[in-house]
């Protein structure tokens, strides 16, 4: 039997909710975390500080059986298997998020947040830019259309290469050509919150190992 403390719920449900919330979730899978969904619904809650960010309601305490759900969850699911064996071993990580609508993702941020991963997020490429000559991100996760343009995203890649940042970008969009390559100089790119998980623990595990 998988052991799950708080903080690995926190996790499965949150990225319960964001599958949901991305329609990409099987329905099998919905119906085996339906009181999981609706205890971090309550819990997870926008934050009173900072618009589009997140916080965890910490008095609300799970019922037993939401436990033993979030157990059922661990093994039904490929992402949060490999989240609990590679967890462990990932070193210090800060993430830049950027997003001019970060709460379309706040349960996807809550997923990185819940395994300690730092999140900073960025509105506009000047923002990520300001913040980026501050903190040696060691990976920055980007959407490609925002008010600057319908290739921000493009824009924001070339800066940073240009810059010689070295910091490997996922772009997470809301829909992935697959006919398209990855755009040169991207890690990734994906629409899905099971696809970016796995790409940033990708990253996260290869900074690991140098």
């Amino acid at each position: 039997m998988i052991q799950i403390d708080s903080t690995l719920m926190v996790t499965a449900g949150s990225f319960l909710a964001s599958m949901v919330l991305d329609k990409g979730l099987d329905l099998a899978l919905e119906q085996s975390g339906k009181q999981l969904l609706g205890f971090i619904k309550k819990a997870v809650v926008p934050s009173p500080e900072a618009a589009g960010e997140v916080a965890l309601l910490t008095e609300i305490i799970p019922e037993p059986e939401i436990y033993e759900e979030a157990v059922r969850f661990f093994d039904q699911s490929p992402v949060l298997r490999r989240i609990r064996l590679v967890a462990p071993a990932l070193g210090p990580a800060k993430l830049l998020w950027v997003d001019d609508n970060p709460a379309n993702n706040y349960y996807e941020r809550m997923i990185f947040k819940s395994l300690s991963i730092g999140v900073d997020v960025a509105r506009s490429t000047d923002g990520a830019l300001a913040l980026m000559e501050n903190y040696p991100y060691q990976l920055v996760v980007s959407d490609m259309v925002r008010a600057e343009g319908f290739d921000a995203g493009l824009r924001l890649l070339g800066q940073l290469r240009a810059q010689n940042q070295p910091a490997p970008l996922i772009f997470y969009i809301g829909s992935v050509d697959r006919s398209l390559p990855t755009p040169a100089g991207a890690f990734g790119i994906c629409s899905r919150p099971d696809d970016l998980t796995h790409l940033v623990l990708d990253v996260l595990e290869r900074t690991s190992l140098m």
